[in-house]
Parts: structure tokens; sequence; C-alpha cells
């Protein structure tokens, strides 16, 4: 996989943490036999960082001071 992010020619930057947690999501799937918790699911940089989740820290830090 470091080879393909080494060489990768796309023009934009592979979401690492989605990769990632998509990979680990289909192992937990593949080896376990109850329903998955809702909090085991697939994660990509927008979830830390989109304008919905900073959009929400300033209001909560605004509405903190």
């Amino acid at each position: 996989m470091s080879d393909f992010f080494a060489n990768s020619k796309a023009g934009f930057a592979v979401d690492i943490l989605e990769v990632s947690s998509e990979h680990i999501c289909d192992i937990i799937t593949e080896n376990y036999a109850a329903k998955i918790p809702f909090y085991i699911r697939k994660l990509s940089l927008d979830d830390y960082f989109s304008e919905k989740i900073t959009g929400a820290f300033v209001i909560k830090t605004i509405q903190n001071a």
C-alpha cells in the first residue's frame, strides 16, 4: 500500500484514514458474528475536518465564552 501512495500520480491526496478505516471495518465484519455496533463505521477526514464539524466546534466555543 505504501508503494501505491508513493507512486500515486492521481493529483490528489489519498485519505489514508478512509482507506484504513475501510480495511478495519472489513476485518471486523468478516470476523464478528454478532451485529456490528453503530460506532464501528468507516470514517474519513471529512468526519473530523468538514465544515459541519468545525462549525459545531466554533459554535460550542462561542457558547462557552
